[in-house]
């Protein structure tokens, strides 16, 4: 019998309290339903400027909901710029929704189930004085995030909680009239997952950036995506985890930034996929020029560490590629000085700058004049202009406009190299002074890059020898070509000990003789030339190579050359004359009857094109004591046979 009195009771309560919560929430929806927010605009627009000193306009309507949250909507939201800029406005959005729960608030907790912006326009505007329209908001973020303050964003001893935010079809403007900037951000769509006073999950953010400055720069697609962490008592934003993408290159880190109201510092980790380095190329509005241009896809990819302030930018632990080519090291820029200062020690294992269209290149003089510094390379395996050496050191030294090459040296096959260039750009055309030494160096080695310049003749397969080359050269001019174009100086090279396949130079003086006499010439036994010594001194001026004391003579000095005249690389010209001087004794292998005479003279004019030079050749023999006779023979060449032309 009690319990079912108490039973009754408690059926009693209850009913009584839902009806009491029912009356309530039916008072409260005659309260939100009777009174109009919009009737105290004024109200609400002047409290938040006494609060916040910030001036805002609310031209469209507010709508409010009180159960089973609290939401507010508002639209035509406009928010002033500083003194000065009243004209435009700072901050205009079209809707914004706020949606929080309603008994947390009751003990300081702001749980926020989204935030929803809808149309946010931001312009920023800078004057040609330096003042700039967005004071007034940088001050009110500064007054709601005091640095000891555990919970300033929201006031103090409230904790925030927001479960989602959504920002959709917005855009920010930059303008400087100071520096003649205009950037804008389209498109630009923003969610976030759960935020806390001090972080934010799961930043999904999507824009179009477009540079007005730069016309050649198209439209940049960037999307991110990562956490935030603010430390407000250390002014300091860390980017925890991200991924970034810019176009077709993606880059995956961590960057913290710190004192940023005093000496903002940038430091971090970033990553990269492989990109196609031409599209990237373009899409920062670097025009594409042969320097650009390069021989493979184009693919890269990099990795290091960086360190960033007011005074320098620090590279550190880099690893990069480009196709096959592998660098690391590290780079250093410092802007503490009236000019920029760099630092750096690059290491590649492999370079083939054959590859590379480096003969149209411009040398980037504006950019070389504006920085000072210094720096070391080193290249495990480089090919050049036709020469593969290894070791390679190349300390570098820019000074006011002076790039200086001091000491770089480098190991060849059975050779070393040294050598010092020194590059003037402070005039208008670059000036250029070059001197190197090779000793020991290969014969094969040097054929190779002679004949890549075009000075050996494409019947000569091989050179063997000991070489040295000592090339003293200036010139000026903005392009290799221009610079090869205007050499002048000096070059000397000699070869020891060794022979050239390919051209059987013997056989071919005994052969000539022989053509002259009309005798039977017999097959060469070899087609080779081996000689004892190859040297000459060229004098270089205007591109032109002029020598008078080529020499070469043969082993056991069968025949004895001296050459003098000119070659003009760049014309295609030259224009030579060699004195060839036979033991005609030693052309029994090579001619039927050749009985044993004194040494005959063959003498050789070289002229025309010196891709297809045209020879003459002049027969000088002592047949009696005091008489001497000439006989002027043209060699031409018939179906791949030489016939003698009087």
């Amino acid at each position: 019998m009690l319990k079912s009195k108490c039973n009754r009771w408690v059926l009693l309560l209850v009913k009584a309290v839902a009806a009491a919560v029912i009356v309530v929430v039916i008072c409260v929806a005659a309260l939100v339903v009777s009174i109009d927010v919009n009737d105290y605009k004024k109200q609400i627009t002047d409290l938040i400027k006494e609060k916040t000193g910030q001036q805002v306009r609310i031209n469209g309507k507010i709508k409010l909901a009180l159960f089973p949250w609290v939401g507010i909507k508002v639209s035509g939201i406009e928010i002033a710029g500083a003194a000065g800029f009243e004209q435009q406005a700072l901050l205009t959005i079209k809707r914004a929704d706020f949606h929080a729960r309603l008994m947390p608030l009751f003990n300081k907790r702001l749980q926020t189930i989204a935030i929803t912006l809808n149309g946010l326009k931001l312009n920023l505007v800078r004057d040609r004085s330096g003042q700039e329209n967005w004071v007034n908001l940088t001050r009110l973020l500064q007054r709601l995030s005091p640095a000891k303050q555990d919970n300033a964003i929201v006031g103090p001893g409230v904790a925030l909680s927001i479960k989602k935010i959504s920002i959709t079809d917005s855009r920010l403007e930059y303008r400087d009239f100071k520096n003649s900037k205009r950037i804008y951000v389209q498109n630009l769509n923003l969610t976030s997952g759960e935020v806390g006073n001090r972080w934010i999950n799961d930043v999904n953010i999507e824009l179009d950036y477009i540079d007005h400055a730069n016309k050649s720069l198209q439209p940049v697609f960037i999307k991110y995506e990562g956490g935030i962490v603010y430390q407000p008592e250390q002014s300091t934003i860390q980017f925890k985890a991200f991924k970034l993408a810019l176009g077709n290159i993606k880059l995956e880190g961590d960057i913290r930034l710190s004192a940023l109201h005093t000496h903002p510092h940038l430091a971090g980790h970033l990553s990269s996929n492989r990109f196609k380095l031409h599209k990237t190329l373009a899409l920062l509005g670097m025009t594409s020029t042969s320097l650009l241009t390069l021989p493979g896809p184009g693919r890269a990819k990099f990795d290091f560490n960086f360190n960033y302030d007011s005074t320098q930018l620090r590279l550190s632990q880099i690893k990069a590629s480009v196709d096959e080519l592998q660098a690391s090291g590290d780079v250093r820029f410092q802007f503490d000085g009236l000019s920029p200062r760099f630092f750096y020690d690059i290491k590649l294992d492999k370079l083939n700058l054959d590859r590379y269209p480096i003969y149209a290149t411009k040398l980037p003089v504006k950019q070389i004049r504006r920085f000072n510094g210094r720096g070391r390379l080193r290249i495990d395996d480089l090919h050049a202009f036709g020469l593969r050496s290894t070791e390679v050191n190349i300390p570098l030294l820019v000074n006011n406009g002076i790039i200086n090459i001091t000491g770089a040296t480098a190991k060849l096959k059975a050779g070393t190299y040294r050598g010092d260039l020194t590059i003037d750009v402070r005039k208008t055309v670059p000036r250029v002074r070059l001197k190197e030494s090779i000793r020991g160096l290969s014969g094969t080695t040097l054929y190779r890059w002679l004949s890549s310049t075009a000075i050996f003749p494409q019947a000569i397969s091989r050179l063997s020898g000991r070489a040295t080359l000592k090339v003293d050269l200036n010139s000026q001019g903005n392009t290799y070509r221009e610079i090869m174009r205007h050499l002048q100086g000096h070059i000397d090279f000699s070869i020891v000990d060794g022979q050239v396949r390919g051209v059987n130079l013997v056989h071919a003086a005994c052969r000539t003789l022989a053509l002259s006499q009309k005798r039977i010439v017999r097959p060469a036994e070899s087609d080779s030339t081996q000689f004892s010594v190859i040297a000459a001194k060229f004098n270089v001026k205007r591109g032109v190579f002029r020598n008078n004391d080529f020499y070469l003579a043969s082993s056991g000095r069968v025949i004895r050359v001296r050459g003098k005249g000119w070659a003009d690389l760049w014309r295609d010209r030259i224009k030579y004359r060699l004195q060839a001087k036979l033991d005609q004794s030693r052309c029994q292998s090579h001619v039927a009857g050749a009985a044993k005479r004194k040494p005959t003279l063959l003498k050789y004019w070289v002229t025309g094109r010196l891709s297809k030079p045209q020879v003459k050749v002049v027969i000088k023999s002592k047949r009696r004591r005091h008489t001497r006779k000439t006989r002027k023979i043209k060699i031409v060449r018939h179906g791949g046979k030489m016939r003698a032309q009087k």
